[in-house]
């Protein structure tokens, strides 16, 4: 069992990585479940999905001991909370946000054989575990200076049952870096990422180097991640895209960046765009009815009684109507079809509140959405 697994806050702001990630991660066929781990507020609405399973976690930034922001933080606090309470067991492919799969990540993992992106960029000097003098600081935290970290980033193939194991250290070391260490000016800010390295070495769990993921800045995106966490430029030096400021699915400048693995990106972001805006998307998902649930019928409304649930689930004539299309045969681009042949709608008004009420019925265990790849 693989289980891709990514951290986000409840921001609009990670809404469209979140969503591009997921058509990523169908595109590219990846086995096995997707994951998304939402750090909010118990009280904050959580972001739905038609394909990833979404669990609330709890927020870290900023940290609630130290007071000190870093959204670095959450990423080893969520996924402590989420392998503790699901008692997850299965190989792991922890990916950052800004991330699309290209290709499927098949091998699966055992305890005590981790797989890490190559981070060639580690950074390295006479301190303590091989880092630059300005770590001495957490000397006083750590047994074993001597012991060699793994020289990886993320993404990374690991067991659940090690990253449950080093969760608490990693997140540990985290605040103990930002806190104690001042190589520039300001907190650390690959803080995290320094600290898993320490924590995996601290655990004794190694890591296999390999090119797991590569950069914008790449010739060609030849491994099975890319990463655009970073600016991509022209031929002219020209910033053509930013993942920070973007506004969420405006047409990229494709042709404008530099050739190489950063203007795939921009194909790709692209390409996905003309699916959502010609309604194409909903051609690729198909409703199928869970099991065990039954449905009563009423003059005004109809309810859906699913197992599991102590409250029967409410649908009005437009979720009723959609809810009888649901035959685990038509796909969401089938249901438009027949719905704008009965009623005078706007097709892009039935497409959002079909999606939008696909999406509902999945939240609530009526429906999963299955996808159909040509």
């Amino acid at each position: 069992m693989i289980i891709t697994v990514f951290v986000t806050t409840d921001s609009a702001r990670d809404q469209w990585r979140a969503e591009l990630l997921e058509q990523s991660w169908i595109d590219s066929r990846q086995a096995g479940e997707l994951v998304r781990l939402v750090a909010c507020r118990p009280d904050a609405t959580l972001p739905m999905h038609g394909t990833a399973r979404v669990v609330r976690t709890l927020p870290y930034d900023p940290h609630p001991y130290l007071r000190d922001g870093f959204p670095g933080y959450n990423l080893p606090a969520a996924l402590l909370e989420w392998l503790v309470t699901e008692s997850v067991d299965a190989s792991l492919i922890v990916l950052d946000l800004d991330s699309v799969l290209l290709q499927p990540i098949v091998e699966e993992t055992a305890p005590g054989d981790a797989v890490g992106n190559r981070w060639p960029q580690w950074p390295t000097g006479q301190g303590p575990f091989g880092l630059p003098d300005g770590y001495h600081a957490i000397e006083g935290y750590c047994v074993n200076r001597e012991l060699k970290p793994p020289r990886v980033q993320f993404p990374v193939l690991i067991h659940s049952a090690d990253l449950r194991k080093m969760a608490a250290r990693w997140l540990e070391l985290t605040g103990l870096i930002r806190a104690t260490v001042r190589l520039v000016p300001g907190l650390v800010l690959d803080a995290h990422k320094v600290a898993y390295t320490l924590a995996a070495a601290e655990y004794r769990i190694p890591h296999q180097t390999q090119k797991l993921a590569a950069a914008t800045s790449d010739r060609k995106a030849g491994s099975p991640v890319l990463d655009y966490s970073l600016p991509i430029e022209s031929t002219q030096g020209k910033i053509v895209f930013d993942p920070e400021t973007y506004d969420p699915w405006s047409r990229p400048a494709v042709t404008q960046a530099r050739a190489g693995a950063g203007r795939e990106f921009l194909g790709y972001l692209d390409n996905y765009i003309g699916l959502r805006e010609s309604g194409a998307l909903l051609a690729m998902r198909r409703p199928r009815r869970c099991h065990g649930v039954r449905e009563a019928r009423l003059p005004d409304r109809m309810l859906l009684e699913i197992p599991g649930t102590a409250e029967p689930l409410q649908l009005n004539a437009s979720a009723s109507a959609i809810w009888n299309l649901c035959d685990n045969q038509r796909n969401l681009a089938d249901i438009v079809d027949l719905l704008k042949a009965q009623y005078d709608v706007p097709r892009e008004v039935l497409c959002d509140d079909i999606d939008r009420i696909i999406v509902h019925l999945r939240s609530r265990g009526a429906v999963e959405l299955d996808a159909v790849v040509g």
